[in-house]
């Protein structure tokens, strides 16, 4: 839910260590294909794999000594203050990483939008590609964040639900002035965050707008496969690392 007032908490996620084994390479044969689970800025319950393909003629103690695991930033659980404060960490982890793309990964029902909208803007300063990927579910403000990955690089799990909503507020009360005040700011984070919606799909401004006017403003549940009708996402898969370690050995 777009929830302007959600104050709850989530407990920081562990970081999962990486363990590297070591093998002895004069043994591999000469294409040797490894598939690893890859850990993520959060817990790791929905790993991106990583295709790690290693040339024999190399010689290393352990895969973890030449090998940098890829850094993955998971959005899950509840928008609020501290769940964004740890996407701008795990963020700027990844992007100062040397990675070609940053990728994000989503499975969560939404939250405070004003937590959604600092996401935006850390994606939006980054010189480096974003990748977003809603597994499982991306609903509300996580409709919106999925949205918010480069053109060609916006993926969604095969049976992933994507939900888009107007923002509501939970117990407005006040004087009439205060409800007032608050109801204008209720349109007017609802109508930014449906042209952001828009704008990163490809249509015009108010192409979500009229959609939900339509439906009256109800939630609007959606397949994988609307998704991408609608622009939100480009593919339906999830992506996946791939990196070749190769000995190269050139005459200038």
């Amino acid at each position: 839910m777009y929830d302007v007032r959600n104050k709850s908490l989530v407990s920081k996620s562990k970081a999962r260590t990486f363990q590297s084994v070591s093998h002895n390479l004069e043994e591999m044969e000469e294409e040797y294909m490894t598939t690893y689970a890859i850990p993520m800025g959060g817990e790791a319950r929905y790993p991106i794999k990583c295709n790690t393909k290693l040339d024999p003629r190399i010689k290393v103690s352990g895969i973890g000594d030449m090998l940098r695991v890829p850094q993955i930033v998971q959005v899950s659980g509840d928008f609020n203050e501290e769940s964004a404060e740890l996407f701008a960490n795990d963020f700027h982890t990844a992007e100062s990483s040397g990675q070609d793309i940053v990728p994000i990964v989503i499975d969560s029902y939404g939250g405070d939008i004003y937590s959604l909208l600092s996401m935006i803007d850390i994606i939006e300063s980054s010189v480096v590609p974003v990748a977003t990927i809603g597994i499982g579910k991306a609903m509300s403000a996580g409709a919106v964040l999925l949205s918010c990955g480069n053109d060609g690089l916006r993926f969604c799990s095969p049976n992933a639900t994507v939900m888009i909503h107007s923002a509501w507020e939970a117990g407005i009360s006040g004087n009439a002035d205060e409800v007032k005040v608050n109801a204008e700011e209720l349109m007017r984070l609802n109508h930014k965050v449906l042209e952001i919606l828009s704008i990163n799909c490809g249509h015009t401004k108010d192409y979500f707008h009229k959609i939900m006017s339509a439906k009256k403003n109800t939630d609007w549940f959606l397949s994988a496969r609307e998704a991408k009708k609608h622009k939100i996402i480009n593919e339906i898969r999830i992506p996946e690392f791939f990196v070749e370690v190769s000995a190269k050995v050139e005459f200038k």
